[in-house]
């Protein structure tokens, strides 16, 4: 199921990383794309539909892994902060959230870096042949976990508010019974994820473009 959504979603994720990577200012010159939309529409009529899952493939092999250790260590520290009453307080689940962001980076951001390697390969001509073996050979090992500190930085207050907020919703949204059905489960995580993503949209950017820079050091003067 998260492969599907995964997938489902993706050209979302291919959209915001070309548009995260867009610099303003007289170095750069003209913009490529205008808004989201925009950069949808060119994406398909310059590199077809299919060019909206270009990355998808690593994509996909870390959804399984980063979710098992997400929500493995989720539970794990929640246990720590239960009293003998199974009550857990608010900052044990800020707390267990924030180790479970923290702890998918090492696995991650490997795959995340030759995503977003593929996801911005076909805006250049001459890289639209890369792929993801070529990519992690040009990096190397050590050069895989480029931007990890941003990743972190992302990760960790990420999964720290979305965890509670998923929690807490979840349970306002359950029936008389405390069920809840699909759809108060869809709409508890959309309400989570709109805080959580919005505040850390300025740490992904900053890593999408330090991921995609082939000099940080330049890039990071630049900048």
């Amino acid at each position: 199921m998260k492969a599907v959504g995964a997938t489902a979603v993706y050209p979302i994720d291919l959209v915001k990383t070309r548009m995260q990577n867009q610099r303003t200012g007289s170095y750069i010159g003209e913009l490529m794309y205008r808004n989201s939309w925009d950069c949808c529409k060119k994406v398909i009529r310059h590199e077809g539909f299919i060019g909206l899952y270009r990355g998808l493939v690593p994509q996909l092999m870390g959804v399984a892994p980063e979710k098992a250790i997400k929500l493995t260590v989720n539970d794990l520290v929640r246990d720590k902060f239960m009293d003998r009453n199974g009550n857990l307080p608010l900052y044990g689940e800020i707390v267990a959230g924030g180790c479970a962001g923290g702890s998918q980076v090492i696995f991650t951001n490997p795959l995340e870096i030759v995503k977003i390697r593929l996801q911005v390969a076909g805006e250049i001509a001459s890289a639209s042949k890369i792929s993801a073996i070529s990519v992690v050979k040009d990096l190397g090992l050590f050069g895989l976990y480029k931007g990890a500190k941003a990743c972190f930085l992302r990760d960790v207050p990420f999964s720290a508010i979305y965890f509670p907020a998923y929690a807490h919703t979840k349970v306002k949204l359950a029936d008389e019974n405390g069920y809840n059905h699909p759809l108060s489960l869809l709409a508890a995580g959309a309400i989570a994820g709109v805080p959580a993503a919005s505040l850390v949209t300025p740490a992904d950017v900053i890593k999408t473009r330090l991921q995609v820079c082939l000099n940080s050091t330049v890039f990071l003067i630049l900048e």
